[in-house]
């Protein structure tokens, strides 16, 4: 099958846009969880530790490597989240996040 320049061109740029769109994960953002504040530091006087979660997202796609900023927002939601279903207001990331997985504290501060 013989295609046209201007077949060539459209296939190049639709192919690239497909795969980007059909392999974007979307992340849910729970009622509430805009609330929810991501904190530094743990504070015994003023914080109760409520549970620990550990989230993880896709950190490639197919041979592609994800933005290390687009993980890094998209794994705060998913902890924020947890913190919505687990009553807490606050959470605080404990160690480093690898390969797309972080561990959080959920935390109920005053």
């Amino acid at each position: 099958m013989i295609f046209s320049k201007k077949h060539k061109k459209v296939t190049c740029v639709l192919i690239p846009l497909l795969l980007l769109f059909g392999c974007a994960k979307f992340i849910d953002i729970e009622s509430g969880s805009e609330s929810i504040k991501l904190v530094n530091k743990f504070n015994a006087d003023d914080c109760v530790i409520k549970s620990t979660v550990t989230v993880s997202v896709l950190s490639e796609v197919g041979f592609i490597d994800r933005d290390p900023e687009s993980i890094k927002l998209d794994l705060n939601q998913l902890a924020k989240n947890a913190a919505v279903s687990n009553k807490g207001n606050s959470i605080i990331k404990i160690g480093s996040s690898e390969n797309g997985k972080a561990t959080y504290q959920i935390l109920y501060c005053q």
